[in-house]
């Protein structure tokens, strides 16, 4: 695809899935983020890029010169030191002893896949001063104690890698990339982003909650583990509404589960702090009073968003209160018997039993000195989930319904509206009639007495998988009323509500009410 210029400069919201585990350990990491960013496609490459840098930050930004820092490619085998970016810094008034050489993990992008177009970078850092951080003589950008902040980042993509080798691109590109945050701490002379402008009103929101405030080290009062979760809670609060304004709804795959992690994560370090009711929109109404402004889409859909968290939120709390107890005995024999692993199938079963995230799990276990190993869980998260999937499709006696769930759910998949309505009409797909030994078969009609599931075109009834207690409810037709025990989804898509009937009958195809 052609480019609409071969100069571009953009501001993004960006979501870094790659960070959550490291929000709320340091002043610095983000999940959500605003970056700001130039580009060249053919057209413009280092020296004008690196002038351009050092322009905006030292002519628009006010920046004083001898506090950035630069760090280029040192070189790697087939690939040559970047000796130009070094002299172009140079030529900008940037000392030597300010230039830094890394190496590929730190200092060259891509390629994105096994092969493509590639290249060194360069990256910006402010420097707070000798003051600030381990004030260690050796202290340098490489250091993470905080005197150096990384603010932007130059890719020039110089090079193709076919596989064997780098050669030059007919025509190089630029792609840089400025945390905004970032730049707001340095512009407010600020070492962490959760101490600037942009999160004050949210922290104050969450200070009359709690009765707790970020602190110093040295600070009267200072705690690190209080900190930690008022970190999470500011970073999380922010990411959750931008990303339901974005249309991202919670789920148990892709982005929807992303957007249920860090809501869990969220109410689990509330709770930290002692938050015992629901406090997540509280926090929320701050984040779109001070972002609407800027993204209207946020205030356009706070009433949906409001009941979507506050949703996630009840049900992740009785989850979180099952699994914290069942986790804590487990420590507690883990800690006894001395051991520092945790066994897989233990992680597996809270999540399969309880919806209890294996990523919160392990971050239990790390506060407790116990580890997971991430990789034999994948593994037997793998096998157990293809031997289950392996089971259901092809052994009746594991589920002889599913043949029937697939049949139905042919002519289309329920569509659930339960984050915007509690109650709606909506027609019946499909039946099933539950004998008393478990057994089910397609039926045309329920009638009083009879226990069965159903099948709607749409549902406000949220379903759980792996064996956990979803919604409960009524269906209404013309002609009688079914009593919802549970709702479960067996297929992706497919929502079954399963109950009987407590008086008349109930069609294939009838219109009913649902609550």
């Amino acid at each position: 695809e052609t480019p609409p210029r071969t100069r571009i400069a953009t501001v993004q919201k960006c979501f870094r899935t790659s960070d959550i585990d490291n929000v709320g350990y340091t002043d610095r990491h983000l999940t959500f983020f605003e970056m700001l960013g130039n580009f060249s496609f053919g057209d413009y490459f280092k020296k004008e890029a690196i002038e351009f840098a050092i322009d905006f930050m030292i002519n628009v930004l006010k920046l004083p010169r001898d506090r950035l820092i630069a760090a280029v490619f040192e070189g790697d085998g087939n690939i040559p030191a970047d000796e130009e970016s070094i002299r172009f810094w140079a030529d900008n008034g940037i000392k030597k002893n300010k230039i830094y050489k890394f190496n590929k993990n730190e200092n060259f992008w891509g390629p994105a896949g096994n092969t493509g177009p590639c290249g060194p970078c360069t990256e910006i850092y402010y420097d707070f001063g000798p003051d600030a951080g381990c004030k260690s003589k050796n202290c340098g950008p490489s250091c993470d104690c905080g005197r150096f902040l990384e603010i932007w980042n130059l890719v020039f993509t110089q090079y193709n890698f076919d596989g064997n080798k780098y050669t030059e691109l007919p025509k190089k590109n630029i792609d840089t990339g400025m945390g905004l945050e970032r730049m707001i701490a340095v512009l407010e002379g600020q070492s962490s982003v959760f101490k600037t402008s942009l999160f004050n009103p949210i922290l104050n929101s969450i200070c009359e909650i709690t009765g707790k405030k970020l602190t110093a080290v040295g600070e009267k009062g200072y705690d690190g583990e209080i900190n930690k979760a008022l970190r999470v809670l500011a970073d999380h609060s922010r990411a959750i509404y931008f990303l339901l304004a974005d249309g991202v709804a919670p789920s148990n795959e892709g982005r929807g589960y992303i957007l249920r992690r860090i809501i869990r994560r969220a109410v689990r370090f509330g709770k930290k702090l002692g938050i015992n009711d629901y406090f997540l929109n509280e926090i929320g109404r701050t984040v779109i009073d001070n972002y609407a402004i800027h993204y209207p889409e946020l205030s356009v859909k706070d009433a949906s968003a409001f009941r979507i968290v506050l949703d996630e939120e009840k049900r992740f709390t009785r989850t979180l209160e099952e699994g914290t107890i069942i986790l804590k005995e487990m420590i507690d024999g883990a800690v006894e018997k001395k051991e520092k692993w945790f066994d897989p199938k233990n992680a597996f079963m809270l999540y399969e039993t309880y919806g209890f995230p294996v990523e919160l799990t392990s971050e239990i276990l790390e506060e407790n000195n116990i580890k997971l190993d991430s990789k034999i869980f994948d593994k037997y998260f793998k096998e157990h989930t293809e031997k289950s999937r392996g089971n259901a499709s092809f052994d009746k006696k594991v589920d002889k319904k599913l043949l029937l769930y697939k049949k139905i759910g042919k002519e289309g998949k329920t569509d659930f509206a339960g984050y915007e309505k509690e109650a709606l009409k909506t027609s019946v797909k499909g039946l099933i009639k539950i004998s008393d030994d478990g057994n089910g078969v397609a039926a045309k009609e329920l009638a009083a007495g009879e226990k069965g599931e159903i099948i709607l075109d749409r549902t406000v009834f949220y379903g759980e998988k792996g064996g956990q207690t979803g919604d409960k409810g009524i269906i209404r037709s013309a002609g009688g009323i079914f009593i919802v025990n549970d709702t479960q989804i067996p297929l992706e898509d497919i929502y079954i509500h399963k109950g009987s009937i407590k008086e008349g009958k109930i069609k294939s195809g009838d219109e009913v009410e649902i609550e």
